[in-house]
């Protein structure tokens, strides 16, 4: 099913217009990129990561928008910050917006929450080694993105925090000279790259959805497999009633789990603290249980009540995002 999740900063509805700004220096070409045969370090080598900052708060744009969220968007790209980070070692350091760069966007007043790139640095290892069969070519790439994130009606830096990410491609072939050149241009990857980090970093700026898998029992009484027809035809509301009576008329393992099947329909309708009740239902049946529990049947009930108690506490926390409605 798919879950709503909370992010990393928690803002009402009504900062919904933001702005995000690259605020990084340029990589130079020679800078960070190592070349390695038979795992030892041979040489250096040149990519241009110039336009990878660009590329990232442009997918981030997208997945942002694609959430629902947020309902306006600017972007201020490195090349119209003026002035910007354009000294030699400038790419290394996380140094924030300069406070009159922060007042002048602010100036647009319908601009709410300001998202600063303060550094994005990338390094690479590009590796070829033989297995004794064949020839292999890596290429490993780190990223490391600082981000501070100020709320513009306040002046005030509300979060910063850093990210990190790495990925990695892998070639093969019975020539030493070919295999390394069958890995993937730099340049023709970094959008790749850049849709890789955002698509994890749109999960700290906002609500996002998930999916996640949850287990009912749709095995047992008479009553227990229909109810699983009912799930299996949308049919979830008249699966709970009969879930809920034999819960009421059910024995032995059969009334727990109906149960813990009753946790799963009040978390797929949004009310996590009915299904935790459910939970303390479930748990007193197991007790009462002749048989008692199976093993897994009370490692599930543990970890669910886990979860739901999460969800309880993200609950509260996606209020604030929608003032207070999540019907």
């Amino acid at each position: 099913m798919d879950v709503l999740q909370p992010g990393y900063i928690v803002v009402p509805s009504q900062k919904s217009n933001i702005v995000l700004v690259d605020n990084t220096g340029i990589q130079p070409l020679d800078a960070g990129h190592i070349v390695k045969i038979g795992f030892k370090i041979v040489g250096d080598t040149t990519f241009n990561l110039d336009p990878l900052s660009g590329m990232l708060i442009n997918s981030l744009n997208s997945y942002l928008l694609r959430e629902g969220f947020y309902q306006q968007i600017s972007l201020l790209y490195r090349n119209e910050l003026l002035p910007g980070k354009t000294g030699e070692d400038d790419y290394i350091r996380s140094d924030r917006l300069s406070t009159s760069k922060i007042l002048e966007i602010s100036r647009d007043t319908s601009i709410h929450l300001l998202f600063s790139l303060d550094r994005l640095l990338t390094k690479t290892t590009t590796n070829t080694y033989y297995t004794g069969e064949t020839y292999t070519a890596t290429r490993d790439v780190w990223v490391n993105s600082v981000w501070r994130i100020y709320d513009l009606d306040m002046d005030t830096l509300i979060a910063q925090f850093q990210y990190n990410d790495s990925l990695y491609w892998k070639k093969f072939s019975q020539n030493p000279y070919l295999v390394t050149k069958m890995l993937p241009e730099m340049e023709v990857v970094l959008p790749e790259i850049a849709d890789v980090i955002a698509e994890h970093l749109n999960k700290f700026m906002g609500p996002h959805w998930e999916t996640e898998k949850r287990e009912y029992f749709c095995t047992g009484s008479y009553l227990m497999t229909m109810a699983a027809d009912m799930v299996r035809k949308d049919m979830i509301d008249n699966a709970a009633e009969l879930w809920k009576a034999e819960f009421s008329k059910g024995f032995f393992r059969s009334k727990y789990r109906a149960a813990i099947n009753m946790m799963f329909y009040e978390e797929v309708k949004g009310n996590p603290k009915e299904a935790l009740a459910w939970e303390d239902k479930a748990e007193v049946a197991m007790l009462k249980c002749p048989v008692g529990g199976s093993e897994y049947d009370i490692n599930l009930l543990e970890l669910w009540k886990k979860t739901l108690e999460a969800r309880i506490k993200d609950f509260q926390k996606l209020k604030i995002y929608f003032d207070g409605n999540l019907n």
